[in-house]
């Protein structure tokens, strides 16, 4: 579907002016007529052309009225206009400066990256080791929301060991539709945990009216709501696993390690395995589109069946700490 250009100030006001002439121009006519049809004595003629002309100066008065109102808005107008194509044509330098920049941007970001990969190269074979080298940072690169233009992606350096969802991403363990459930996840716990410890002072005298504001605000016990339901419909296993895994970043190693009683191979596929299974029950009630392959869908029993059953949970964490964070006042039953 098209839409016709707004025409410009100037361009209304030939178009009342057109329109205002173009009526008198009908009215002479019509005088005219008038006259000839008096001279024949064609009386009815003369009266229909008289009913005309009231009508033409009717339409006359009105086209009128028109040409005065677009004449007294006009300076305004051009005002207006004036300023739209000046942002016109700042927005357009702006967007070939960053056009013209975004080369010499992206070979530097090359450059730096390859320099990294030569520096890390030669400290291999020294034997020197970088911070972070030690498996905690890992210089890497992902896709996020354009800032400046709403619905693209552009890409920024990170560390894919931050946390062990950026690393299985980083790795293709997990498609994007997990990786959002995940995020979504992390946003919902980091929303209900961190939200009642701003900085604020409790003693500090009022300035203005002014004071320590309220700890617990709307949004907040929206997310904590949200997050107990979240951990319900997981189950105590998974809402465990998504807690320590996802909400507070441990890695998938240091988990596996808590269970003794299993092989450290075997521990650590068990721990990813259920957090896949977690990860997919996520996309399933949030409604996420999801492109990795079917897996088994977590039934959250709480149980493992890997040497025998037992409660999972005893090894991950505390009880008592898993089931506040899914037992939010208010929460959703």
């Amino acid at each position: 579907m098209t839409t016709k250009p707004k025409p410009d100030a100037r361009a209304r006001l030939a178009a009342a002016e057109a329109t205002v002439a173009r009526w008198r121009k009908s009215i002479a006519q019509a005088e005219a007529d008038k006259l000839r049809a008096a001279d024949k004595g064609d009386h009815q003629r003369v009266v229909f052309i008289l009913d005309k002309l009231e009508r033409l100066k009717d339409r006359l008065a009105a086209a009128e009225a028109r040409l005065v109102q677009v004449r007294e808005g006009l300076p305004k107008a051009l005002r207006r206009e004036q300023a739209t194509l000046a942002a016109i044509r700042a927005g357009t330098k702006l967007a070939t400066r960053v056009s013209a920049a975004a080369p010499a941007v992206q070979a530097r970001w090359s450059a730096e990256r390859k320099q990294e990969q030569v520096d890390q190269v030669k400290r291999q074979r020294r034997g020197v080791k970088a911070a972070g080298e030690d498996g905690k940072i890992q210089h890497g690169r992902k896709e996020v929301p354009d800032p400046w233009e709403p619905g693209a992606r552009i890409s920024v350096p990170c560390n894919m060991r931050e946390s062990p969802i950026e690393h299985m991403a980083a790795r293709k363990r997990i498609d994007g539709a997990q990786k959002d459930a995940a995020d979504r996840y992390r946003m919902l716990y980091e929303r209900s945990q961190l939200g009642p410890l701003r900085a604020m002072d409790p003693v500090k005298e009022k300035l203005d009216g002014g004071g320590a504001g309220e700890a617990f605000s709307d949004g907040l016990m929206e997310a904590a709501r949200e997050l107990a339901a979240t951990n319900k419909s997981l189950g105590r296993v998974a809402a465990a696993l998504m807690i320590s895994l996802v909400g507070e970043g441990l890695g998938i190693d240091a988990l596996a390690s808590r269970y003794s009683h299993l092989s450290a191979k075997l521990a650590h596929g068990y721990v990813t395995g259920r957090l896949l299974e977690a990860l997919d029950h996520l996309v399933e009630r949030w409604g996420l589109i999801s492109e990795g392959r079917g897996r088994k869908k977590i039934t959250g029993t709480g149980l493992i069946s890997v040497s025998g059953p037992q409660v999972e949970h005893d090894f991950l964490r505390p009880a008592r700490l898993v089931d506040k964070l899914m037992n939010v006042p208010g929460a959703a039953k």
